[in-house]
């Protein structure tokens, strides 16, 4: 991500956007997850590494994870911040933080169906750490069980237009069920235990639609070409609130604790 990015901060309840509290350039690509509810842990994907910090254990303080020579594609929490998942062009691999000082070596690897050079490695863990949802290709979808490896399922969504494309993964507080925002401004909910997806939310017109999730998967934000920030309850999927739209191209989403929300967008 290069060029300019103002960042703005949108209050769960609150239908107004304040202006940009700062903005900031970036000259890196690099991509980061945080961990648990006290964002105590932080991932920091750059390169072919993943580094990882948790605050008060120096001793992982400056852990980096082997991911590929390739290059992290996609990383994420799970179960509280103890599981980190990293994606990588052909693979995806987790780590347990709690015996990784022991051994630096993933809990769970498996190789990917289809190389990540036609997508973006997107990768999301449940907030329990029972499932493990991962992109496969452009348009599809795989769910594993992440200690035991176990696969639990595919799905191949918008299947009946081949050029809507995934564009970002989350999970819920539901341990089956992860959300995919998609090309077309829309988005669809994905369970496991049905074997089926579904529409959700709000349209925000034509555009990549980015998701963003509360660590504890309770809620989860959307924001799409329209601008228009929407929280929504992670169970039941009920629109809590709606932004007005946000000037600008939205370029990345973010959840906070409680309920706020950090979505940058593409200045000028």
């Amino acid at each position: 991500l290069t060029g300019g990015v103002a960042t703005f901060f949108v209050r769960s309840g609150k239908p107004t956007i304040p202006q940009s509290d700062f903005a900031v350039t970036f000259q890196d690509a690099c991509r980061t997850a945080a961990g648990d509810p006290t964002a105590m842990r932080l991932a920091t994907a750059v390169g072919d590494k993943v580094a990882v910090s948790v605050s008060g254990k120096p001793a992982v303080a400056e852990l980096r994870l082997q991911v590929a020579p390739l290059g992290a594609r996609g990383i994420a929490f799970g179960e509280a911040g103890t599981l980190v998942a990293a994606s990588d062009a052909a693979a995806w691999s987790v780590w347990d933080l709690n015996t990784i000082e022991m051994d630096s070596s993933p809990v769970f690897q498996v190789q990917a169906d289809a190389s990540s050079a036609s997508h973006d490695g997107l990768i999301a863990i449940s907030p329990n750490g029972g499932t493990l949802f991962a992109q496969d290709g452009p348009r599809s979808l795989v769910a594993f069980a992440p200690r035991s490896a176990t696969r639990l399922g595919t799905v191949t969504i918008g299947d009946t237009d081949s050029t809507v494309r995934v564009t970002s993964l989350i999970p819920t507080a539901l341990t089956d069920t992860a959300v995919a925002g998609l090309s077309d401004g829309s988005m669809r909910r994905w369970s496991l235990t049905k074997g089926t997806t579904e529409p959700l939310g709000i349209a925000h017109g034509p555009g990549p639609m980015l998701l963003a999730a509360t660590v504890d998967g309770c809620r989860f934000a959307a924001c799409g070409a329209d601008g228009r920030v929407v929280m929504y309850d992670g169970t039941t999927a009920e629109v809590l609130c709606a932004s007005l739209p946000i000037t600008g191209m939205p370029t990345a989403l973010c959840c906070g604790e409680p309920g706020d929300v950090v979505v940058a967008t593409k200045l000028p």
